[in-house]
Formats: C-alpha cells, structure tokens, sequence
C-alpha cells in the first residue's frame, strides 16, 4: 500500500477520547488504525520551525525532560528515538497508558504493528540521509515523505484488505497542512469540555490549569489554521455526542471519510457499552471550573461550553 491520495486521515485531541474513538474506527474492515506516533510530530515540528509556521520557542516549550532539547537533526532524532522505544514500552505495559480501569479497549491504547526494530531502522535511514544532505532544509521534506511512508506501508501489513488508514496522536491535527504536502489528508479534532480535559489533565499532573486550558485552545485554533492553510478537510467531533448519540456521530464522520461502513453494525462490534451516565459523572474542583472561566469565558461559550 503506498503512501497516496485519498486514503490518510488524523485524528488528534488531548484527554478528550481520542482512544475510544480510534478503537471503534479501527473495527471496521476498511480502516487500518495508527497510534500513537508522537515521533511523527516531533519531526513535524521541526518541519513546521523550517517552514517558519511556528516559532523555535513555542516548540521548545512542548519538551518535557527527559527529552534532549533543542531542534537540530540529532536533537531531533533523538526525540524521536525517545518517543519510539516509549510507545514499545507503553504497549509492553512497563509504563502506564494513563488509562483509568474502566477504559477497556479491543485494540488497545496504543497500535503500532510494525516491530521497534523496523521503525528504528527506517528512523535510522532518515537519519543518514539527513547527515549527508548539503542542505537540510531541502532534503528534509523528499526523506521524510519517504519515513513516513515506509511505516504506513508497514502498519497496512496486518490488515491489507484495508484501504483507509487514520492516525491518531494528540497534536497531529495541527500539523495537517505539513502532512497535505505529501498527500491529500483528512483532519478530525475531537472536543471536550475544558473543564474536564483540564481536571483530568491535572490528575495526570500534566500542568497547571493555566497551561491545560492553553494547550487545550491552542490545539483548536492550529488544528483550524492548519487545515485552512493548505485547504485540508477538516471536521470537529464533540465526545459529548459520541458518548450520547454514537450512531449519528459514526454516521457523519463517515461520511466525512467518504467510506461506507455500516455504523449500528460497528457499534454492535464493541465490546464495551458507551455509558453515557460516565460521561461526565466526575465530580468538577469549583477551583478549575472557575479560573477556566476566567481564562477566556467567551472562547469557551463560542465552543458551546
């Protein structure tokens, strides 16, 4: 299967059931689940510094120790090598997928078919080509088509009757508009209420509320402006109606992917019933709902929230 036209979707949100999703997805015969792949926006990142779409030090904030910082081919290479081995051992189960004990996924939190041997290989060959290159900033884009490629060939292996493939990790909607320079793409950006992103955010000890509620807009907003910057289609899903009327939500976003996927049947596949009494049965801390609402009430009520 070849990296082409028409067959490449993105899936990305933060602590806003991007997994539950993906998993339901990934049930259908047609679609070849990918995730997470936080290598890949690492790499997009940097592309994205090159291209001057973003800005070193914004970036720069989005690396957490113990990741080498820095935005240069080997620090770069690192990170991705980093992100990797992490993801091994997420699907290993030597660390924690964050996931509560209810979250019980058929596919799993993670979906990488391909070994850590492979993907470092191929990772390895970028490398190599970039070490060689006479310039950087040209060759970056023909090597890291053909990176990103090879491990999308590689991921349709398990289930090569499949013709559509979606990738689902956290930021890699706000990087549609990198990826549309290699093939047109799909971009959905799954939504949730702030105030519970933000809560479970902090349970995680991801950050601050501040920063949660920052991270959790300015996904938004890039996840829009990529797709309007390369004329990506683009689509926002709320998982408060996946959660309450999962039918209709399937329905439309197959529609959106142009595949005919019969969604009742799909949801009969599931194991697991969408409970809708779960879906925000978490009791709120007054102080996150209320510094949220002071952060920016009036972005939050154009959102509908």
């Amino acid at each position: 299967m070849a990296f082409q036209a028409s067959n490449f979707a993105l899936l990305g949100g933060f602590r806003s059931g991007t997994t539950l999703l993906i998993n339901i997805l990934g049930l259908s015969e047609q679609i070849v689940p990918w995730y997470e792949t936080k290598e890949l926006c690492e790499l997009f990142r940097w592309i994205s510094i090159i291209k001057g779409d973003s800005t070193e030090k914004f970036e720069s904030g989005l690396i957490k120790p113990p990741e080498i910082s820095g935005f240069n081919l080997n620090a770069v290479y690192q990170r991705m090598s980093f992100h990797i081995e992490w993801t091994e051992q997420r699907i290993k189960g030597i660390q924690k997928d964050h996931k509560k004990s209810y979250e019980k996924y058929p596919i799993g939190s993670d979906c990488i078919v391909y070994t850590i041997d492979e993907s470092r290989a191929l990772l390895d060959e970028w490398h190599h080509t970039l070490q060689a290159s006479k310039s950087i900033q040209d060759d970056i884009f023909s090597a890291s088509r053909l990176l990103i490629s090879k491990l999308l060939e590689l991921q349709f292996l398990n289930k090569m009757n499949a013709n559509f493939c979606v990738n689902k990790t956290p930021e890699i909607t706000r990087f549609s508009h990198i990826i549309a320079d290699y093939t047109p793409v799909k971009s959905i950006l799954l939504l949730r209420d702030p105030r519970f992103v933000v809560q479970s955010g902090i349970d995680l000890q991801w950050g601050s509320i501040d920063n949660l509620f920052f991270m959790w807009k300015k996904l938004i907003q890039l996840s829009r402006q990529s797709a309007m910057h390369n004329c990506v289609d683009y689509m926002e899903v709320r998982f408060e109606d996946l959660i309450t009327i999962p039918q209709s939500t399937l329905e439309r976003i197959f529609s959106f992917l142009e595949i005919d996927t019969n969604a009742y049947e799909l949801l009969q596949k599931y194991p697991v019933k969408l409970d809708c009494d779960r879906l925000n049965s978490k009791l709120l801390n007054s102080k996150v709902s209320k510094r949220i609402e002071q952060l920016d009430k009036d972005f939050i009520i154009q959102m509908g929230y």
